[in-house]
């Protein structure tokens, strides 16, 4: 990967592409290029939980977990609340409606995945189980869910109670 820096303009492009980078005739005019030649070390991904809050997320980018980040997502203001809070990502939880009536028909269930986002986050996940593979796809799933940040005593909780085993991989 091949990464050109013109002022406050950066653009990337792999190598061999033979593709044109353009940047604003303002950088251009100051005089000086900085290329950098860029090797992957590692990769990852995680499946962003849909949230109109600042939420924080950890990034394996090996598969032995020696190579790791962490990212802040969130608009702009969320973020920029975040820094000048020292860090501390907010982490409300969406409440959920309760079900109207005992029973809900398969479109009212679908309703309320979608408005909660669970629905749009678990096709994510399995979306990046297709893509990547893992050896062990579930724990792979257990680990895209726990990697959004929740405050620790959530995390507990919701593991000691919904602990469930996990079925044999095929």
């Amino acid at each position: 990967l091949v990464s050109i820096r013109a002022g406050a303009t950066r653009r990337q492009a792999a190598v061999s592409a033979r593709k044109a980078l353009r940047f604003p005739d303002k950088d251009i005019a100051e005089g000086e290029l900085k290329v950098d030649l860029l090797r992957k070390i590692g990769q990852g991904s995680v499946c962003l939980k849909p949230s109109k809050q600042c939420t924080q997320y950890r990034v394996v980018l090996d598969e032995g977990g020696a190579i790791e980040c962490e990212l802040v997502v969130g608009d702009g203001g969320a973020v920029d609340r975040f820094l000048a809070e020292g860090g501390e990502p907010q982490q409300a939880e969406q409440d959920a409606p309760p079900p109207v009536k005992p029973y809900m028909s398969a479109r009212d269930s679908q309703e309320y995945l979608e408005s909660i986002g669970v629905l749009q986050f678990v096709q994510r996940v399995l979306q990046q189980v297709v893509k990547e593979r893992p050896r062990k796809p579930y724990d792979f799933i257990a680990k895209q869910f726990l990697r959004g940040f929740d405050p620790p005593e959530q995390v507990q909780s919701a593991m000691q109670t919904d602990a469930v085993d996990e079925p044999a991989a095929g």
